[in-house]
């Protein structure tokens, strides 16, 4: 028996188990799919908002450093810059990787269904 076969079969028995036609389950599988790719590009686009903001922060803090006339009181300033540079460092690099996927699961939402299917089947055959 092939894998396709097999994919059919748990497929078969899981929408029998839960009242389902096969084909009812896959349609939720691949809408799920979509609404993930959804979700993934809204969380790119957040963490691209972060990128912006610690961006922002960042030369705030650093300007309002450089103008202090005394560096006694450079704690705040210094702490402001790591933190907001840690924002928009973190935020660079998870929006591309959050806008990637969601590029995938949005062009090909059926591949994404198959994959969790298949996943979901081999993990839970351990």
């Amino acid at each position: 028996m092939d894998w396709k076969e097999e994919v059919l079969k748990r497929l078969n028995g899981l929408a029998a188990k839960l009242g389902v036609a096969s084909q009812h389950l896959w349609e939720i599988l691949v809408r799920q799919a979509i609404a993930t790719g959804i979700a993934d590009a809204v969380l790119a686009l957040l963490f691209g908002v972060g990128v912006v903001v610690g961006y922002k922060l960042f030369v705030k803090q650093l300007l309002a450093f450089k103008a202090t006339e005394n560096y006694t009181d450079e704690g705040p300033y210094i702490f402001g810059m790591i933190g907001s540079g840690l924002l928009g460092v973190v935020s660079l690099i998870a929006s591309p990787i959050c806008l990637y996927s969601a590029i995938l699961e949005l062009v090909n939402p059926q591949y994404y269904a198959l994959h969790e299917t298949l996943q979901a089947l081999v993990g839970g055959s351990k």
